[in-house]
């Protein structure tokens, strides 16, 4: 495969090269040799909808020299674990290929010894019940919440699901173990002036049948905070706000909305967060594009102000994507860049390219900063890259204020993907994100000027992206 061809989809890079010998003492000296390093991952798939998980043996792991050749070939253990001893300067990719979800390549380079977590694939298709895993329907009765709450719309779960029905039918899957999910219930008036939310809890939910009752929504606890935030928008952006409380089962009541009407429900959760997005269209040479600004922080106080304080820095990441995207014309084998920026401090640059028509995607997460590499697969995998034609480009960085570097990134992305449960830790909770989405095809442009696809955009491309990359 020529060089070239696989340069511009994989933009990896090698932050700091090995050092070299400064033995310089004038005698011999009889040195011990440094204990060797490793890194450790894991490899697993859901297996039911219980989330259940098994080895998943069908990845194939390449360990990389700091110029990107392959330097190893290696698959997961029979218990799905990973370990190879490990140099500085190297990197390692991550393929998956299977008919359901077809080729994924996730590259981090520049990566430290230690470990890089778990690694788990969802198969949609694996979402069945098994002697472990059972399901079965609880009937929840909204007759006398929406004869008392006539003029407010009624949305359960943490996606907000919207009930019209008296009777909705909700599904419950667990093994013995397990305790049943708490559901979330939400009334919002049509207004948007008010809202009340119950959860309902694991033990409730053992029941066949529940009557949802008013009472359950009239205590100080149920009533929604309004919040009050500032300096959120960006010049010719649209711009919306995101509240969701961060609980052992994932994210709860995602609430979008614009900054009037924003809410959370502090009397119900402990922890809950609150996000500001941006989103530009952009017209350029490369492909009609998207760009998104992305702030988190945590709702300590509900009395306070929320202040954000947004840079446009739009044009900065379409030059930074030009760069890389040109940089390996020719016989380039190698890229140096600086993508740094002391305001807003991020950590962390990743790539993604999509080829819909043979459904293949790749992934690279780097230092912010470095030299970038062309990164090689083995024979059989460059030859089904040959074949790719990207229609989306996704650039992008970001950062936590928790933590200081890559490397810092890599080890708490690490420990929680091994967490049992999918609550966010602390030092996630205030967020920085850049990220450019670049239709190739030029097939965006029409989507992307209407308000309402703009904001399902949001959900997808952007809001979702974070979540999928912290699981990896």
């Amino acid at each position: 495969m020529q060089p070239n061809k696989l340069c511009y989809l994989f933009l990896p890079l090698f932050l700091s090269a090995c050092g070299g010998s400064d033995d310089n003492s004038a005698s011999p000296v009889v040195e011990e040799a440094p204990a060797p390093q490793y890194i450790t991952a894991s490899f697993m798939k859901t297996i039911n909808k219980c989330r259940d998980e098994q080895p998943n043996l069908a990845y194939d792991i390449f360990v990389h020299n700091s110029d990107g050749t392959v330097k190893s070939e290696h698959k997961p253990e029979a218990d799905g674990s990973f370990s190879v001893e490990w140099q500085a300067g190297e990197h390692i990719s991550i393929v998956h290929n299977s008919d359901n979800s077809g080729l994924r390549v996730t590259s981090y380079v520049a990566v430290p010894a230690g470990d890089l977590g778990k690694f788990v694939s969802y198969n949609p298709d694996a979402y069945i019940v098994d002697e472990q895993c059972t399901c079965r329907n609880v009937k929840l009765d909204f007759t006398d919440v929406k004869a008392t709450y006539s003029n407010y719309d009624i949305t359960v779960g943490g996606y907000n699901r919207n009930i019209t029905d008296i009777i909705y039918s909700h599904e419950i899957c667990k093994t013995s173990e397990q305790l049943a999910e708490p559901l979330f219930v939400r009334l919002q008036s049509l207004d948007l002036e008010v809202a009340f939310a119950a959860v309902i809890g694991s033990e409730q939910l053992t029941n066949d049948e529940i009557m949802v009752q008013p009472s359950w929504f009239e205590n100080d606890v149920n009533q929604a905070q309004f919040l009050t935030v500032t300096d959120i928008g960006i010049d010719g952006a649209s711009n919306s706000m995101r509240t969701f409380a961060n609980t052992e089962y994932g994210r709860q009541y995602y609430y979008l909305d614009d900054e009037i009407n924003l809410y959370t429900f502090d009397g119900l959760y402990e922890d809950s967060l609150l996000q500001a997005n941006n989103l530009k269209y952009i017209n350029n040479v490369m492909g009609d594009s998207l760009y998104f600004a992305i702030q988190r922080q945590k709702i300590t106080d509900v009395n306070l102000v929320y202040n954000f304080g947004f840079t446009d820095n739009s044009e900065v990441l379409m030059s930074e994507a030009e760069q890389l995207l040109t940089g390996f014309e020719g016989d380039a084998n190698q890229v140096d860049y600086d993508f740094s920026d002391d305001i807003q401090k991020h950590i962390v640059f990743g790539t993604y390219f999509y080829d819909a028509t043979n459904n293949y995607g790749i992934d690279v997460f780097a230092p912010i900063k470095g030299t970038m590499p062309n990164l090689r697969l083995n024979g059989f995998y460059e030859a089904m890259l040959d074949n790719m034609q990207p229609d989306d480009f996704y650039f992008d960085k970001f950062g936590y204020r928790g933590l200081t570097s890559y490397s810092h990134y890599l080890s708490e992305r690490a420990k929680f993907t091994r967490l049992p449960n999918f609550k966010l830790p602390t030092i996630f909770n205030q967020y920085n994100n850049d990220f450019l989405y670049i239709s190739l095809n030029n097939t965006n442009k029409q989507a992307a000027t209407a308000t309402s696809n703009i904001k399902q955009l949001n959900q997808n491309r952007m809001l979702n992206r974070e979540a999928s990359i912290l699981r990896k």
